[in-house]
């Protein structure tokens, strides 16, 4: 082989080996990316699983029925017309005595209206979500008003007697004569049971139209 031959190969040789170095850092450039690549992705993934989770929110609701808002309310009125008799005589001196054949007597009558509800201020509630059901505690019914008409009285009877020409007078003894006595008598004839069976329906109609599905029950 002459000189020049062998000149050659060895640059031939030289060449080769340039390029093959050259691929060879490629290929270990692409590797160290892959692996890094790899690595960011692996951590990423753990981050993902170890991170703690988001905070539960929890949402809270307060029901109001609107009980406070009402204040007293009637459930049941009754009108009445009340019959009041009066005698009266004629006094020794102021004594106290009653002077024989001097009684007057009189026979009125006053129309009137009594009214009985709750206060629903009172109301107290608690709501078991489990069971759906409303629990309600409610005040006794109670007389709200007692409005006597003071222009309705009417004189049925009036015996006068020449010893003792006393007419009727309505004085506020006789008015709470009147109101008394028809008080009596609306709580004897069950008026505060029908107010409070009645302000139960409002209550109960109340409860379902915030929650339809919840059984009420009363305490």
């Amino acid at each position: 082989m002459s000189t020049s031959e062998v000149i050659v190969e060895s640059i031939a040789k030289d060449s080769m080996s340039g390029v093959s170095l050259a691929k060879y850092k490629k290929a270990l450039i692409a590797i160290v990316v892959c692996a890094i690549l790899l690595s960011l992705a692996i951590v990423y993934i753990v981050f993902q699983f170890l991170k703690p989770a988001p905070a539960m929110i929890l949402e809270t609701k307060t029901t109001d029925f609107g009980f406070k808002d009402i204040g007293e309310l009637t459930t049941q009125s009754a009108f009445y017309t009340e019959i009041l008799s009066q005698e009266s005589y004629r006094q020794l001196f102021n004594t106290g005595f009653n002077i024989p054949g001097t009684k007057a007597s009189k026979i009125v009558s006053f129309d009137g209206i009594i009214k009985a509800g709750i206060d629903f201020k009172d109301i107290s509630y608690s709501i078991n979500d489990d069971t759906h059901t409303v629990y309600i505690t409610m005040p006794e019914a109670m007389i709200l008003s007692n409005e006597l008409d003071h222009n309705s009285v009417k004189v049925w009877s009036e015996k006068l007697n020449v010893f003792n020409p006393t007419s009727f007078e309505a004085t506020n003894e006789v008015y709470r004569t009147i109101e008394n006595q028809a008080k009596e008598k609306a709580i004897e004839n069950d008026l505060l049971l029908y107010a409070s069976n009645n302000a139960k329906t409002l209550i109960k109609g109340m409860c379902k139209s915030v929650l339809p599905e919840y059984e009420v029950v009363f305490q």
